[in-house]
């Protein structure tokens, strides 16, 4: 097994190393200029005018210059001497976008507006992000940085204390390596000479020959333009990784400046869709437009879709109330994450505070397109201070919500993170409104009745039902003389009722965590945090006589110490230690966590069914002590590969263990493969292997290139519930305890 897995990423790395991305080409290049390509380990190839430079190369220049065009968008990137840098093409929430690592020296850039693209300058201490921008940057590693200001507006992040400073032209921002961040008026004398000003001064004379380099070195560019990867993964993500499950919306040029015609110019996308998809067990035809409008930091996408029965009937239930037209907004976002402030309202994706204690890897999309729920995700930061808000579904009024505060003093943060499922019963649907689940409604369309003793289609309370208990003998007549049976058997109880009760779940963390290593090759990241649960559940079991139950309070848990580690900027490594008391699971509002939230179970020997959290299925434990521990590799953006594996030992009984599995293979390095994704996620279980139990999410996501901008998509999920409690998956056709969602879709892009 350790030699195919060995041979695998051989074979990984040798594809890669044929479609890596080509992401600049060096235009101008003077002097002692070297390059280290991504899958060397030292500077020891001379840079030539027309070299095109892949995915995280590195550029030193230890004398004369270099100019880096950045092959999407024409801009420029001028390398003074004595300079240091790396460039790589990322994708992230904000869509793909340029991050160049400037290790230290002086570097001018110049981004064009309207630029396809994002961009971001990182330094040992700041980092940068422009749009359509001239700017100077001067990095000592010891000291700080100083970026100049001579067209547009940068925006500065002091990656000590995440303080930011903005700057415009004439103006310089000083951010140190304690922390300290100020903008200033450029003082004279300050700004570095072009260094392409200085080389035309000494070669003037060089006529012709320098007009055919530069024509020869434009035709170059032209004729490598390369494909960029669009993949977006599509999949859930493994906590606490930052991938998102729906494709990133790039940001936009300001209102007025975009090259395409009509109301938004280019800031506008539109895709449409055809397909099937499977709502509530019954299949749909669905036709979805999915407008998407980006202008500078304000992004909007719409999700407006109608679903076709067998009959062509229109899907009413999604336009017969006002929330429904709430549904159709698909996101609103103001900022990035990383942004002093960011909004979003919507859906939400892999939401993690703190180090995942408790938030971890969150996702209110799961249950869609079955349930569809607006969410709200909000950051802010204030000097050293920083605020974060969760809250799940802001239709559900007291639901899961979470809120987050951190003060850095220093390279340390201090973090405290507050997460609450106020009513976890609102996890069950309820369609009629009248209080009880439909799992137990039998008549979840009729808000008047939920009861049917004797399965004949008339409610227990109906007027025309006679013979409740269906004995053939009239027991309910109006007319008590045609009653003819005294006693009235068998009759189902009560269901339970959603506006009677309510089932509360709380944890408090407090948490520190400190950077002890930065650099291009490796950064290092110490943890700890510590939590407690609050609230208590019921333990119930089958009694002879009646449901017995027994009341359990939750426990404490803390992960200390706790590592993170980037190495080479494409391999990531999770380790942490982990105890807890009795009655508590790590990252208990994760991705899962909409799916396992609440269900019912049966007690046949007691006839009642109750229903049964999360908390109350998973936090049957023991005091626990044990390791977690995960692995992301990213093999030149070609194929990325996560894992991650939980083992915690309880007194007295089994441990409790975990796996995590995820793979994403980019755009056409399968031809006609537009992009590939599967995962399996099973955490804080018994049997990690032992798929087919409750506790397992598992899918995948195929889009397939059809030509002319259309795409099929084949997206699959799968779980399990336990509904009638006898610890097995019925795994029948039609069976209720499997749940699966698949969508069937041929997407169209404008």
């Amino acid at each position: 097994m350790k030699k195919f897995v060995t041979l695998l990423i051989f074979a990984l790395v040798l594809v890669g190393g044929v479609y890596a991305d080509k992401v600049a080409v060096i235009s101008k290049v003077q002097g002692d200029v070297l390059i280290q390509k991504a899958e060397d380990f030292d500077y020891n190839t001379p840079v030539t005018m027309g070299m095109i430079l892949d995915n995280n190369d590195q550029i030193k220049v230890n004398d004369g210059f270099a100019v880096m065009l950045l092959l999407d968008d024409k801009s420029q990137v001028k390398l003074r001497e004595n300079s240091e840098v790396a460039i790589t093409m990322v994708e992230d929430i904000g869509g793909p976008g340029y991050h160049v690592r400037l290790e230290y020296g002086q570097a001018l850039t110049k981004y064009e507006k309207g630029a396809k693209f994002g961009f971001q300058l990182h330094t040992p201490t700041s980092v940068a992000s422009i749009k359509g921008t001239e700017f100077w940057t001067v990095s000592d590693p010891e000291t700080g940085d100083q970026v100049i200001v001579t067209e547009g507006q940068v925006d500065v992040m002091n990656t000590l204390t995440g303080m930011i400073s903005t700057a415009g032209p004439g103006e310089t921002v000083s951010s140190t390596t304690d922390g300290y961040i100020q903008t200033s008026e450029t003082e004279e004398g300050t700004i570095p000479e072009d260094p392409e000003g200085e080389t035309i001064d000494a070669e003037e004379g060089s006529g012709d020959a320098e007009s055919d380099s530069t024509e020869t070195e434009t035709a170059l560019v032209e004729e490598e333009e390369p494909e960029t990867d669009t993949s977006t993964g599509d999949m859930p993500p493994p906590p606490p990784s930052t991938a998102g499950e729906t494709a990133p919306e790039p940001e936009a040029e300001e209102e007025g400046e975009e090259e395409g015609g009509g109301l938004f110019g280019d800031a506008l996308a539109m895709d449409a869709a055809l397909g099937a998809v499977t709502i509530d067990g019954q299949l749909y035809n669905q036709i979805a437009l999915r407008p998407d409008i980006s202008i500078g930091k304000l992004g909007v996408g719409l999700d407006i879709v109608l679903y076709m029965d067998e009959n062509g009937d229109i899907r009413s239930e999604d336009w017969d109330d006002y929330t429904d037209i709430i549904d159709k907004i698909m996101y609103i976002r103001w900022g990035q994450p990383q942004d002093p402030l960011y909004i979003r309202v919507g859906t939400l994706e892999n939401v993690v505070l703190g180090y995942g204690l408790f938030v971890n890897g969150y996702n209110n999309m799961m249950e869609y397109p079955t349930v569809r729920k607006i969410g709200t995700h909000v950051g802010f930061t204030v000097g050293n201070f920083g605020v974060e808000t969760m809250i799940a579904n802001v239709k559900e009024l007291v639901g899961l919500a979470s809120l987050r505060g951190t003060y850095s003093l220093g390279k340390l943060k201090f973090g405290m993170t507050v997460a609450s499922d106020v009513n976890q019963y609102l996890g069950f649907s309820d369609t009629d409104d009248d209080g009880r689940p439909d799992l137990v409604d039998d008549f979840p369309d009729n808000d008047s009745y939920w009861l049917d003793s004797d399965g004949d289609g008339y409610a227990d309370r109906d007027p025309e039902e006679y013979d409740i208990d269906g004995d053939n003998k009239t027991d309910s007549h109006p007319n008590s003389v045609y009653n003819f049976d005294d006693a009235i058997e068998g009759l189902k109880a009560e269901p339970f009722n959603l506006a009677e009760n309510k089932a509360m779940l709380t944890g408090v963390s407090v948490d520190i965590g400190y950077p002890v290593f930065s650099s291009g090759f490796l950064d290092v990241m110490l943890f700890a945090e510590a939590g407690q649960y609050m609230g208590n559940h019921y333990n119930y079991s089958d009694g002879a006589t009646g449901l017995d139950s027994v009341e359990v309070t939750h426990g404490w848990g803390f992960t200390a110490p706790g590592l993170r580690m980037t190495i080479m900027k494409f391999v990531n490594v999770g380790l942490e230690y982990r105890m807890t008391g009795e009655n508590f699971v790590f990252s208990m509002f994760d991705q899962n966590y909409d799916i396992d939230r609440v269900g019912m179970q049966s007690f046949p020997m007691a006839d009642v069914m109750k229903p049964i959290t999360r908390d109350m299925r998973l936090m049957n434990t023991t005091p626990m002590k044990g390791v977690f521990g995960s692995v992301g590799v990213d093999v030149l953006s070609l194929v990325t590969v996560t894992g991650a594996y939980q083992h915690m030992i309880q007194e007295d009984d089994d441990p409790i263990k975990g796996i995590y599995g995820s793979i994403n293979l980019a755009e056409n390095l399968i031809p006609k493969l537009a992009g590939a994704s599967a995962y399996i996620n099973r955490m804080n279980v018994g049997d990690p292997w032992d798929i087919y139990s409750e506790g397992t999410l598992l899918g995948y996501k195929a889009v397939f290139a059809l030509g002319g901008g259309a795409t099929l998509t084949w997206d699959f999920r799968q779980t399990f519930r336990d509904l009638d409690g006898d610890g097995e998956i019925n795994m029948d056709s039609g069976s209720d305890e499997v749940i699966k969602t698949t969508i069937i879709e041929t997407g169209f892009s404008f």
